[in-house]
């Protein structure tokens, strides 16, 4: 079975008949669902602020690496904490003994400034390198610091961590020398949270970034690597435009690759900064390639709410699954706006969940009647057609030969017409099976929003 997200025009195509409309279609958003918060700032060394998260389903359980903060004077006073669950909704912060804060090892700390031999920590990037040796299998990249002797600054540089286990880190990159002042770093900063990730298609090590433009505008960047170690400056794939609103910024990427059942897409859940009024959304960009991202609606797809998260929000990598089926994103969440100051005594910072049906994150919205004929093939001999959608009117399909024409018993007369609401309608036909290898559907849709179709064929 191959699925297709219809995220776009990509899976479109002309055959037989060609396109017959009157109607027409629209780009969405799918519909978010706030849980939580499902995590909150309950320990002294998180008293300031939580920040940017890594969530890794490993092992059967999901867990969390996060940055928090006990004092708001210091940007590079970060520490990397860690927690897991079972659920996504419920998180155990374990005692360690690994990282001492205020005399005491009694924490789930696993990276603080000492570790990092006074570069201190921030913005980090987690992931499991399948190409490293057991001692180096989880990899951390993050911005650390370097002084500079003349007047005192920080340089921001990249630099590197590696462990056998997420808990007991090393500085640094098992490959390099451990030149903790020149090495290994890489010559650019990226203020907000990195995201690295191996790309099994590419063979390369692929990271977003944060560019800087020449007015000074965040936007994202994109890099490659062959060893995840030394990385060129990055090359800017996404900014604000002229459809945005004046004085606005991108930050974080959470950069996510999504791959499974034939298809793969990439996901950007931007923060969208608006300097107007000093907050943070959380926005949607989507693409094939990864580097190619396109922004259908400029609308949040998960908007400030009245408490927790009114001020900013910050998404994490990774999309994920809930106990329900349902999927889900984890973002950090603060009344904070990003210049207040200081915090209040009331700071609520949390992390929480925007839930969504599966694959329900950006779609076709059709309000009339619409046909198109879907890339791709389906088997005929015994056709398997799964749609995920919400049909407010009715929606049918036919299966095309080679010559254009609809195959005795699969006209979309013959189909049994899909109505109602679900992520595995099967569509049905009263034909019985043929001796044809393959043939291509085509979709009549009249009043529905469709996010996917999964069908029994190949490419």
């Amino acid at each position: 079975m191959v699925k297709r997200l219809l995220l776009d025009r990509h899976h479109f195509a002309c055959r037989g008949d060609a396109w017959k409309t009157d109607g027409e279609f629209e780009i969405k958003l799918g519909e978010t669902t706030k849980i939580g918060p499902v995590f909150a700032a309950d320990q002294p060394w998180e008293r300031w602020h939580l920040n940017w998260l890594t969530v890794l389903r490993d092992n059967g359980r999901y867990r969390m690496w996060y940055e928090a903060f006990s004092d708001p004077a210091d940007d590079f006073g970060c520490r990397l904490c860690y927690a897991e669950s079972d659920d996504m909704l419920h998180w155990h912060k374990p005692h360690l003994g690994v990282c001492t804060f205020e005399g005491s090892t009694e924490n789930n700390i696993v990276i603080d400034s000492t570790l990092t031999h006074g570069m201190g920590f921030h913005g980090h990037s987690l992931f499991i390198d399948p190409n490293s040796p057991p001692q180096a299998r989880y990899r951390c990249v993050f911005l650390g610091a370097l002084l500079r002797p003349e007047d005192g600054s920080r340089q921001g540089l990249l630099s590197f961590a590696y462990s056998p286990d997420g808990i007991h880190w090393t500085h640094g990159a098992p490959e390099i020398p451990r030149d903790y002042n020149h090495m290994p770093v890489s010559s650019f900063g990226s203020d907000t949270q990195c995201v690295v990730q191996w790309d099994g298609t590419l063979r390369k090590y692929v990271g977003y970034f944060r560019t800087l433009e020449r007015n000074g505008c965040r936007s994202i960047g994109r890099q490659e690597s062959s060893d995840g170690v030394h990385w060129q400056e990055p090359v800017t794939i996404l900014r604000p435009d002229l459809c945005d609103d004046l004085n606005t910024d991108y930050y974080n990427s959470a950069a996510t690759k999504v791959t499974g059942d034939g298809e793969s897409v990439h996901y950007l859940f931007y923060s969208y900064f608006d300097h107007t009024t000093e907050t943070l959304q959380i926005r949607l960009a989507t693409s094939r390639d990864g580097i190619s991202f396109d922004r259908y609606v400029r609308a949040p797809f998960v908007a400030n709410g009245d408490t927790y998260d009114r001020g900013s929000m910050y998404a994490a990598a990774g999309v994920h699954t809930l106990p329900d089926g349902r999927q889900c994103i984890i973002y950090s969440a603060s009344n904070r706006r990003h210049c207040d100051a200081p915090m209040p005594d009331s700071y609520d910072g949390c992390y929480m969940l925007a839930a969504f049906p599966r694959d329900r994150l950006q779609g076709l919205c059709v309000k009339k009647h619409f046909a198109f004929t879907v890339n791709g093939y389906v088997d005929p001999s015994c056709p398997e057609v799964v749609i995920n959608a919400d049909i407010r009117g009715r929606i049918c399909g036919g299966l095309l030969d080679e010559d254009g024409t609809f195959v005795p018993g699969f006209s979309p007369e013959d189909c049994v017409p899909l109505q109602g609401s679900g992520t595995a309608l099967v569509m049905r036909w009263t034909g019985t099976t043929t001796k044809m290898s393959k043939a291509w559907l085509k979709l009549y849709i009249d009043d529905a929003d469709l996010w996917s179709v999964t069908v029994n064929g190949d490419r």
